[in-house]
């Protein structure tokens, strides 16, 4: 497993998370009534103590500004949580309101586990200063069923002392996969003593996905693969020759990043990662040197920039609650109402809403400044989003880790490797 996939693995593997609902018969034993009128909404997450320190604050801020609401907290880290909320679902138990990743929504949806929230948007939910691109992120055969907690933007973060004390000019950001494969040649070379150049991130949704975009298709096709066998081979076959000269870190040194302090950038086995722009914040605490973003390689000539908007946390709403309209204005109010959505800072990229960007923009250090102009500048160059990963997709995307860590373990070849990813790729799909 890669940390490029962590975040969107905080509730686990969906197809374990999601086993035995839709269930008949089920109510939700979640928010309830209290003296007064006072209604009681429970909020699973889980995540890191900062993202916990964030989203108290939001509780808190909504809390205040909705005397009729309060939010009874539950959150936690690793398997234990997930767990947790997959017993609650499977009982038809759940919380009212769910921070999900946005990965496993389309298997939420066929299993009915998270209502629309279209007839809200009228009324406690009002999305007129959020970007047309993050909610069509978060709709489904033409429903709203989610909103996002933050707008991202894929980043490579590279260490910049690295390169520095290397003599290696850092690429313009109009770079190619070729000058990115040159330059992690070049810094293998340069700065000797076992490092090499990058991560091997032939496993990584994101950049492969991206590589897939500049050709001109999709990683899905609605319920489909929406690329070709050749597609796959020459990406395993890119990241395959860089292993050959040493541009990227061996597997042995790559199968251990399960998290960003044992990524390859954070052990100085490699000065170039592939993740989220908002992850440089969690990275830099973590090792002495400057690090830095730079934008994911482009494809050669005239080919499609491919960029789009990442929104990779949502909000939902739980189907089985007693509470839907005290959900979606929990929902709403925390993520459009500017006094309350500011908390949210960028631990999950800019909030999605315009208003509270500008309230955050002001109050951000110099770090988190710099993701978030990172972003922004990112947006400028943003087109359209694909179509929600239908289900089955998280654990394509498991997959496709699997087939490039045995491709780089030679224990299959590219061929073999490839015909076996669209077979249990296919499978996946249809299964789910």
């Amino acid at each position: 497993m890669t940390a490029g996939h962590s975040r969107r693995r905080f509730l686990g593997s969906s197809g374990l998370l999601l086993a035995g609902l839709g269930v008949p018969g089920l109510t939700s034993c979640g928010g309830g009534s209290g003296s007064g009128g006072q209604v009681s909404l429970r909020m699973f997450w889980s995540g890191s103590q900062e993202t916990n320190r964030i989203l108290l604050s939001v509780i808190k801020a909504f809390e205040k500004a909705n005397s009729k609401i309060d939010i009874r907290p539950e959150y936690g880290a690793g398997g234990g949580a997930a767990d947790k909320l997959n017993t609650q679902i499977a009982g038809g138990r759940a919380p009212d309101l769910i921070v999900m990743s946005t990965s496993s929504m389309s298997d939420y949806v066929k299993r009915k586990v998270i209502f629309p929230l279209d007839e809200y948007t009228s009324s406690v939910i009002d999305l007129s200063d959020f970007d047309k691109r993050v909610v069509a992120n978060a709709t489904i055969d033409g429903k709203l069923y989610a909103l996002p907690l933050g707008v991202n933007a894929p980043g490579l973060i590279y260490n910049r002392t690295v390169f520095e004390r290397a003599g290696v000019d850092v690429p313009p950001p109009e770079w190619t996969w070729d000058d990115f494969a040159h330059t992690a040649n070049v810094l293998t070379t340069a700065v000797g003593d076992g490092v090499a150049g990058s991560e091997d991130a032939g496993g990584k949704k994101a950049p492969f996905e991206l590589f897939i975009r500049q050709r001109g298709k999709e990683l899905f096709d609605g319920p489909q693969l929406g690329f070709t066998k050749e597609d796959l081979g020459d990406w395993l076959d890119f990241w395959y020759q860089l292993r050959r000269t040493g541009g990227v870190v061996a597997p042995d040194v790559q199968a251990l990043y399960d998290q960003m302090a044992n990524s390859p950038l954070i052990k100085g086995k490699a000065p170039m990662l592939f993740a989220a722009a908002d992850n440089i914040l969690g990275a830099q605490p973590l090792i002495k040197d400057k690090l830095d973003l730079h934008l994911y390689p482009r494809g050669e000539g005239d080919a499609p920039l491919g960029f789009y908007l990442v929104s990779n946390t949502m909000f939902v709403g739980y189907a089985r609650t007693e509470r839907k309209q005290e959900t979606a204005t929990a929902i709403g109010a925390m993520l459009t109402k500017p006094e309350i959505a500011k908390f949210n800072m960028v631990e999950h990229g800019m909030p999605p809403s315009s208003k509270a960007r500008d309230l955050v923009a002001a109050e951000l250090d110099a770090d988190a400044k710099h993701v978030f102009d990172f972003i922004q500048n990112f947006a400028t160059m943003a087109g359209d989003p694909p179509a929600p990963a239908p289900p089955g997709g998280s654990e394509v995307e498991d997959i496709l880790d699997r087939t490039n860590t045995d491709v780089a373990f030679r224990r299959l070849d590219i061929p073999a490797a490839v015909d076996r990813f669209f077979s249990e790729a296919s499978s996946a799909l249809k299964s789910d």
